[in-house]
């Protein structure tokens, strides 16, 4: 349920700061290392570095063009505490303008397949 509630987030807040006629793409794999891997990117508004290190911390939203939305800006802090609460990581890398990929990674002692 935990694991849904994480990809939910993250599909949400692609679709939500996507452009009018965006693509957002879902991808889930078991890499080399046998880590789920989850991949959650978007075309939408993108986000400057600074705005990335602050992007899980709670309350901080971001002004701007695309950017004002409703909400508690509560998603992105709880991901990654439940990400991490399965001792996983969850990043984002980004590109004013170009968009946003969210990557979440779990350790491979966590993967039942």
């Amino acid at each position: 349920r935990r694991i849904r509630q994480v990809i939910l987030n993250l599909v949400s807040n692609a679709v939500k700061f996507s452009k009018a006629e965006g693509v957002v793409r879902i991808s889930a794999e078991i890499d080399e290392e046998g880590r789920a891997r989850f991949t959650i990117e978007d075309n939408g508004v993108g986000m400057v570095e600074e705005e990335l290190e602050l992007a899980f911390e709670p309350f901080v939203q971001f002004g701007g063009p695309g950017r004002t939305r409703e909400g508690t800006v509560l998603g992105l802090p709880l991901t990654r505490q439940l990400v991490e609460l399965y001792n996983g990581k969850v990043t984002l890398e980004s590109v004013p303008g170009n968009g946003t990929r969210a990557i979440v990674l779990f350790p491979a002692n966590r993967v039942i397949v």
